[in-house]
């Protein structure tokens, strides 16, 4: 096995744990893993399952990555820098969102209770459109349910001591799929569909997701509405979780609408 060590600086304050929970959202999420004091997922890099272990000591400003694979990979090290920075919001400085919130009533208590969360990324644009997809007009119970069949069929093993970690799906894996094995999973007929045809365009045409990072929110919205079973719910949930445009608010999602109305005492949910 071939190991690598190394450290990542974080911009204070910043927690590991409260950023983790953010991305991994419920206990039952296989893909993106956590054992307590360790967050533990598995990358897929040159068709190369790729352990990643990633700790915070106590008050540290940096997470220590160790990362664990079978074969030497070229350029590891700024690959997982990349991807790492992106997922967990390293340098992202939020000193000016707490000093807006300072004196509001509502929102000061939690930012002192989550004081150090980052805003989390997925890893892929695919990786964001399928959690939005298996979500859609489903509890996030069940989307998550779905998730990890998805993974245990289709992602990359790492298998270590009696554990068995998975990797999220590459989209070359689906495009070989008939509808009918993805319905097997828990995917609606409707939304199999949905994950076939993104991973055959993405397989296809290996641009399309080329310069997202540098294309404006109307224009991700309508690059990802193209798709069948794609809606701005949707492309906004992708906008947010996977290209980290903290400017955007799916629009009409309910959880958020009553979490809102809850949190500051609203007489009606917001539009």
């Amino acid at each position: 096995m071939k190991i690598l060590n190394f450290y990542l600086p974080a911009i204070a304050p910043f927690r590991l744990d409260l950023t983790v929970w953010a991305l991994r959202r419920r206990d039952r999420n296989i893909i993106d893993y956590w054992n307590g004091t360790q967050y533990i997922r598995i990358f897929t890099l040159e068709n190369i399952p790729v352990k990643v272990q990633i700790e915070q000591k106590r008050m540290e400003s940096q997470i220590h990555v160790k990362a664990t694979c079978e074969y030497a990979i070229p350029k590891l090290k700024t690959k997982l820098s990349t991807l790492l920075n992106h997922m967990l919001g390293l340098q992202i400085n939020l000193n000016w969102f707490y000093d807006l919130i300072k004196d509001d009533k509502f929102l000061h208590p939690l930012v002192l209770k989550f004081l150090g969360v980052k805003p989390p990324r997925f890893p892929s644009i695919f990786e964001a459109l399928s959690n939005a997809i298996s979500c859609q007009q489903l509890s996030l119970e069940a989307g998550l349910s779905i998730q990890n069949n998805f993974a245990q069929e289709y992602g990359m093993q790492f298998k270590e001591n009696d554990h068995i970690y998975y990797s999220f799906p590459d989209p070359s894996k689906i495009i070989k799929c008939k509808y009918e094995e993805l319905m097997t999973l828990g995917f609606s007929h409707h939304k199999s569909d949905t994950f076939i045809e993104i991973s055959t365009e993405i397989c296809n045409n290996e641009k399309i997701f080329s310069n997202i990072e540098n294309t404006s929110n109307e224009d991700v919205i309508k690059l990802l509405t193209n798709f069948k079973g794609i809606g701005r719910w949707s492309a906004e949930y992708v906008l947010l979780r996977g290209l980290g445009r903290t400017d955007i608010l799916p629009g009409d999602d309910v959880a958020v609408q009553k979490n809102i109305k809850r949190i500051f005492n609203l007489h009606k949910k917001p539009d």
